[in-house]
């Protein structure tokens, strides 16, 4: 059984469409929120990211969501075999097509985003990487209704699309509130972005959101080892040292 260990769960990854991957650590680790209540994880792929939500808020509902359906119940099995198999459920069925029963405190999400490469052979790979099966403008209009008052939406993107997925946000009256630029290699260029948008009332263009960074996170240094920052960010979840 292929299996990659956290501290606290595990999880299976035999059939799933995308496997655990540092994105992932990336954004579970570094999502900065007050203790949400309700929480959906959008293309739940193997439940990673709601099992990182589940270590962190010990009172939160999750739900994931997930097209796919030998992800969706390799992630039901993921769920039922980890500590926290109360609190979470896999729903298999498409996003944007689906209805919900609340609003949520917390989105979190890392979509397909292969917007401009060639698709996948395997179809699979294909919705589980590429923005056709998950068109971003139609992504942030479902999650504006679906947020609560005070909720907050976090997602990972690559850096190129970054300044597009604010203006897209903003005309949904989402506004950023949070830039996180994420580099592969000390010295080397920016690859990721993770941000985070908030609702607001008004919408607000005059931001000029391409001027703003408040912080980064370098995975690796230039020897290829993890940096202390990348290791400290995640030591909650790694399993194995990554000294």
């Amino acid at each position: 059984m292929s299996v990659f260990r956290f501290k606290q769960f595990y999880i299976k990854q035999e059939i799933s469409a995308m496997k655990v991957g540092t994105d992932a650590m990336l954004l579970g680790s570094l999502v900065r929120v007050i203790e949400p209540a309700t929480i959906l994880d959008v293309g739940a792929g193997t439940g990673v990211l709601a099992l990182m939500m589940a270590q962190r808020f010990s009172e939160a509902k999750i739900q994931a969501i997930e097209v796919d359906t030998a992800s969706a119940q390799e992630a039901q099995y993921n769920f039922d075999h980890s500590p926290w198999k109360d609190r979470l459920k896999t729903i298999e069925a498409d996003f944007l097509s689906s209805n919900f029963e609340h609003s949520f405190d917390l989105i979190i999400s890392n979509p397909p985003y292969y917007q401009s490469r060639l698709e996948n052979d395997d179809p699979r790979k294909s919705q589980a990487r590429h923005e056709s099966a998950l068109p971003m403008k139609a992504m942030l209009e479902k999650v504006a209704n679906l947020l609560t008052d005070e909720g907050s939406f976090w997602v990972i993107v690559p850096a190129e699309v970054c300044e597009l997925w604010i203006r897209t946000a903003a005309a949904s009256y989402l506004e950023c509130a949070t830039i996180i630029s994420i580099f592969g290699k000390e010295g080397g260029e920016m690859k990721r972005t993770i941000l985070e948008f908030k609702a607001h009332s008004v919408k607000s263009l005059e931001n000029k959101p391409e001027s703003r960074c408040d912080s980064s996170i370098t995975i690796r240094n230039t020897d290829g080892s993890y940096t202390d920052q990348y290791i400290d960010l995640t030591k909650a979840f790694h399993y194995n040292s990554l000294k």
